[in-house]
């Protein structure tokens, strides 16, 4: 992928910064199940923040990050400094990410939102930035034996002008760094490590 893609893609990686959980969310009774129950109310169900939505809450507060980005297999990366402030918005529904740093030495700035979707029992995340004019989407799921969340979505390669499959992965160091790792397909259709992406949190 080539240098303006590669700045593009890294606005879904961004969106994904901001939903990191390293524990089995708790799953919601099953709605065929409590259909006959008065007391249920599905709506409340729906709106309200639950185990998953607890676990995001390691992301809360300020960050510096260091970035590498390759433009190809085996091609040398670019370094890239930011920040980035984590919050709670809505009732602890949605984190709120705003980021602010270089992709390739060009002033970045980005803002993204995550949740935990209580219908998809999935991590839902959307991103906006000033290196494009789109709105990215991304799904991820928790894996109990990776302990790692796994999101799919898509990124703009501008270069070919449409959307391409991209997957980033995420990994706990310890309590105040952790790393996501983006990949996307290289030259031969080889998924490619295209990004990979640290954040320390400030003291």
């Amino acid at each position: 992928m080539k240098s303006s893609s590669l700045s593009a893609a890294l606005s879904i990686l961004i969106a994904v910064a901001t939903s990191f959980a390293f524990q089995e969310p708790g799953k919601p009774a099953e709605a065929g199940a409590r259909k006959n129950d008065p007391s249920w109310d599905p709506m409340r169900e729906f709106a309200r923040p639950g185990p998953a939505h607890k676990v995001l809450e390691s992301r809360v507060g300020n960050w510096t990050t260091l970035l590498r980005m390759w433009n190809e297999p085996g091609s040398p990366p670019s370094f890239d400094a930011g920040t980035a402030e984590i919050k709670w918005i809505l009732g602890g529904r949605y984190l709120e990410i705003s980021y602010d740093g270089t992709i390739l030495r060009e002033p970045f700035q980005g803002v993204g939102h995550t949740g935990f979707d209580n219908l998809k029992q999935e991590y839902v995340s959307t991103w906006i930035d000033n290196a494009g004019t789109g709105i990215n989407h991304s799904e991820g799921t928790f894996d109990a034996a990776t302990q790692s969340i796994t999101y799919t979505g898509e990124c703009p390669d501008t270069n070919e002008w449409k959307y391409v499959k991209c997957r980033t992965v995420e990994k706990q160091i310890d309590a105040d760094h952790w790393a996501q790792q983006m990949y996307t397909a290289g030259p031969d259709g080889s998924e490619f490590l295209c990004v990979d992406i640290t954040f320390t949190r400030a003291k």
